[in-house]
């Protein structure tokens, strides 16, 4: 957020051998550069350069380093959900699927009326090809906590790790076993 009006974008960085950061540029959405809010994207660790930038309907972009441009290479079709379902991991490969873990906020205002927010998550799965599968049977909530999120997904051996926030202020690292993720 580098604009006076809270505008959101995504920014890429390159870094050196020590992790340092020696470039970075703000990412524009694709066609008009003029939404608001360009957050959350998805990685997709397969496909350098690529994102899941918004998941219902899907939408696959992919970034030109280069040129610092930004195109929309897959448009999928909406599915009827109740929520919007935002961006939280990577998107990984399992078995014949594509799987990222997603969130939604229900905004609100506290009783002493600031903005306040519960966040729960679900899996979604899609096919190679980012037609939509399914979702998770329910919403998840890692720690019970209003605010927390994945920050992100990797598999281990047959089990999968999720990076996850909680309240701003603090991570950890779950490890959750293949059998549970594959129902």
């Amino acid at each position: 957020d580098t604009t006076p009006n809270g505008q959101g974008r995504m920014e890429l960085c390159q870094l050196d051998q020590d992790i340092k950061e020696i470039s970075r540029f703000r990412i524009p959405a694709p066609e008009k550069d003029d939404t608001y809010c360009e957050k959350n994207w998805m990685p997709i660790i397969d496909m350098p350069y690529h994102f899941v930038k918004w998941s219902n309907p899907t939408e696959v972009v992919k970034v030109d380093p280069i040129n610092k441009t930004c195109e929309t290479v897959h448009l999928g079709s909406y599915v009827e959900k109740p929520f919007d379902y935002r961006g939280g991991s990577q998107v990984i490969t399992l078995g014949d699927y594509r799987v990222a873990l997603t969130h939604t906020c229900n905004l609100f205002k506290s009783e002493q009326g600031k903005k306040n927010a519960i966040y729960e998550h679900s899996f979604i799965v899609w096919d190679k090809d980012f037609n939509f599968v399914g979702l998770s049977k329910e919403n998840i909530s890692f720690l019970e906590a209003p605010i927390e999120f994945c920050i992100g997904a990797a598999v281990y051996g047959e089990d999968l790790l999720l990076g996850i926030g909680v309240q701003d202020n603090c991570a950890f690292v779950l490890r959750t076993p293949g059998s549970v993720v594959d129902e």
